[in-house]
């Protein structure tokens, strides 16, 4: 009798290990996963004061010659190439009938991280927005970008001497 509750006892167990290793591979075959990564578009400054402070007329000013002045950090994880645009917003402040429009202020990209393509040299300002840089392919697929700028101003021999400043404007966009 008790060879016959130990034999009952082995098959049970047997029995039961197998459905449990079935039901396992089962509950396996129907378990899935969903991950959602949200979009992401963005971009910080990390100076936005831009003064060239007491400048004489006839003189050429560039914000710290040797390196750059600001620096952008732009994100995107879209897979969309986005663009880069500056410009300037509102008049150049400075003395009252100073004679130097916005054309004496110039840009420059010094250096970038990304794999897009920069607009090389020296720009002149304007009111409406101009491209900077274009997006490469690894730019576009969530990878930081740094992109430094330089600042200089060409003072006309005409203009009235002191201290200048910019509202500047820097726009991320997916729009050329």
């Amino acid at each position: 009798m008790k060879r016959f509750i130990y034999i009952s006892i082995v098959i049970l167990i047997i029995v039961f290990g197998r459905y449990q290793y079935i039901y396992s591979e089962q509950a396996q075959r129907d378990m899935f996963a969903s991950v959602v990564v949200p979009p992401t578009f963005k971009l910080s400054l990390d100076n936005a004061n831009i003064s060239f402070g007491h400048t004489e007329p006839g003189k050429h000013v560039e914000l710290y010659p040797n390196t750059h002045y600001n620096e952008l950090k732009c994100i995107s994880n879209k897979g969309n190439p986005w663009y880069l645009k500056i410009s300037i917003i509102g008049n150049v402040i400075g003395p009252p009938d100073n004679n130097v429009g916005i054309d004496s202020f110039k840009w420059m990209v010094s250096r970038t991280t990304g794999d897009g393509v920069t607009e090389k040299g020296w720009h002149e300002f304007t009111e409406l927005p101009v491209r900077v840089y274009t997006s490469g392919p690894m730019d576009s697929e969530g990878g930081e970008v740094t992109i430094q700028f330089k600042y200089r101003l060409d003072m006309p021999g005409n203009a009235r001497a002191g201290n200048y400043n910019l509202n500047v404007l820097y726009t991320m966009t997916d729009t050329p």
